[in-house]
């Protein structure tokens, strides 16, 4: 026992070092609040501010209804502590509290772990969120994937070991607590709820069993009440301009409006009925699992540049099991394995998690995010893959030691991939950023995949600082950073095919301003902008281009 002590303070000690380095380089600067990060800003500024739960970027300073509201409570509470709703303070206070989610994330993972596996084996498991690429990306972004992570991996470690005790014990309220906490970070916190109360069932403890149920009806009814409620108020029919409530708007609107698009991004392809809802799961099975083998390792595309990797070792190793699906479908496999042992051994609550959470990702319609939505899983499938391995390693117990260095040396790969894909995105895409704030001062610090697109937007915003009236607003495919920057009002454009029509709903806005970026994450700029400022040119004027022409504003004459 003695021995195995000392061996936990050795891993812990590495798994230390290791979130330490990681956050080295990028302890500066306010937290990343692109991309959906937006969302969560604005509607905690305006709890803060007393607003209630709104979209302050929107005309009319809407409802919010898409994410629920713990995380942008988080945002509300520090703004209050520092006395400022100014993002560059309170995105640094925000930045300071994710390094400790990381923290503690990291060690709750090995703690976890620790309960299945020996400390070898454990610091595998701990070791494969704690490197994976989207890991550190997401504790860069004011993103729930984080918290939402940690509240899981806390609830498992309550609701897990509560099952050897009495049925009411401490552990049990804790993991009453933060189950529905979870939801309130991500809607997905569904599949926990529902883990909850399937284990209970399974092991015979029905009085939990009901407990669960009952929680799970208050926050889910509780949230969609609310949900509810917005819809069938009158200001929710009759919007500030026509599109904003349109079922495209998914800032605007909830998932399920989302959901129902063949493409939410291109809603002239139409809906979906039963059948093609169903053909849509299918078809995303094959990606999904795939993914699910990246989600152990890294996403294959980091695998492209193996060949200017200087080291031989990693060359092979990279070329062996990254140009092929081969590897990742070894990894999914394992995963795959290592939850079918928990289950035979009776450990339902983290398979029954695991399958319910790929059961609502593989019905959304965004394939190209299935390895976000399944960063939340990574320290499930990497202690099932370390129990799947040392089940093996167990089995070959008496016999000699080459015969094992395979299974071992599977761990060993993934570990290289993921340190190859970490020190590839350090060394490529770990950008220097540089804008200005409100007050006009430069803020000038580092962020991950801020790529030349982002910075000719952010260029084109400056230019917004410096010449629009703060009563104009803006059409433009990152509204939420616009308005985060400038304190314009902006909005996404009308993903409106016919430019006809378009111009007719930007009129209704009423827009001043009209963004086109070469932003990759999203195009609707130049699919649904671009072709109203051809058509009608003469109500167009091209007011400002990037040095790099990635990024055009044009004014309404």
């Amino acid at each position: 026992m003695p021995a195995i002590k000392y061996l936990d303070r050795i891993t812990i000690t590495v798994l230390l070092l290791a979130v330490l380095s990681l956050w080295a380089a990028r302890a500066q600067g306010p937290i990343d609040l692109r991309y959906d990060a937006g969302v969560y800003y604005l509607t905690g500024e305006a709890l803060g501010s007393g607003f209630g739960y709104r979209l302050l970027s929107e005309p009319g300073n809407i409802n919010a209804i898409q994410y629920p509201p713990l995380l942008p409570t988080l945002v509300a509470l520090v703004q209050l502590a520092t006395n400022s709703s100014d993002p560059e303070i309170v995105g640094r206070v925000l930045r300071l509290i994710y390094f400790v989610f990381s923290i503690v994330y990291t060690l709750s993972n090995y703690a976890l772990a620790r309960t299945f596996l020996t400390p070898c084996w454990a610091v595998f498991a701990a070791a494969v969120p704690t490197l994976h690429v989207h890991t550190v990306f997401m504790s860069d972004l004011l993103f729930a994937e984080l918290p939402y992570s940690l509240f899981t991996i806390l609830f498992f470690l309550s609701a897990g070991r509560e099952a050897s005790q009495r049925e009411f014990g401490p552990r049990f309220w804790v993991a009453a607590i933060l189950a529905p906490a979870a939801f309130f970070l991500r809607t997905s916190g569904l599949a926990l709820l529902g883990a909850w109360i399937i284990d209970n069932s399974l092991r015979g403890y029905w009085r939990r069993a009901a407990i669960g149920v009952l929680i799970s009806l208050l926050s889910v009814g509780g949230w969609q009440g609310y949900v509810w409620v917005i819809k069938h108020d009158s200001r929710y029919e009759n919007p500030a301009y026509a599109y904003q409530r349109a079922a495209y708007q998914f800032y605007n609107v909830g998932y399920i409006e989302n959901v129902l698009y063949v493409d939410p991004f291109q809603p002239e392809l139409g809906r979906v009925d039963l059948y093609h809802f169903a053909s849509r799961a299918a078809h995303n099975l094959r990606p999904l699992i795939g993914r699910i083998g990246e989600t152990l390792s890294a996403d294959r595309g980091w695998g492209r540049s193996e060949e200017s990797e200087s080291s031989i070792f990693i060359r092979s190793v990279l070329k062996a099991f990254w140009l092929g699906p081969h590897a990742v479908l070894l990894f999914a496999a394992l995963s795959g394995v290592g939850l079918l042992l928990m289950v035979l051994r009776r450990q339902w609550l983290i398979p029954a998690y695991a399958l319910a959470s790929l059961l609502l990702i593989v019905i959304t319609p965004w394939p190209a995010q299935f390895l976000r939505y399944l960063s939340p899983l990574a320290p499930v499938f990497g202690i099932a893959a370390a129990v799947a391995l040392s089940t093996v390693t167990t089995k070959l117990r008496a016999k000699p030691l080459l015969v094992k260095i395979p299974v071992i040396a599977i761990s060993a790969v993934i570990v290289v991939i993921q340190v190859f894909a970490l020190s590839k995105m350090f060394k490529t895409d770990f950008n220097r950023v540089s804008y200005r704030g409100k007050n006009g001062h430069e803020i000038s610090y580092h962020l991950f995949f801020y790529n030349r697109s982002w910075k000719a937007q952010d260029q084109a915003i400056d230019w917004l600082l410096a010449n629009a009236s703060p009563e104009d607003i803006v059409v433009t495919s990152t509204p939420h950073w616009v308005f985060i920057r400038t304190g314009l009002k902006a909005v996404m454009p009308p993903f409106e095919a016919d430019p006809v029509l378009a111009q007719q709903l930007l009129d209704s806005v009423p827009t001043k301003y009209l963004v086109i970026d070469s932003l990759g994450f999203i195009d609707v700029s130049r699919r649904y902008g671009m072709p109203v400022v051809e058509t009608f040119s003469q109500r167009w004027k091209e007011v400002y281009t990037s040095p790099d022409q990635s990024a055009r504003v044009f004014q309404r004459r």
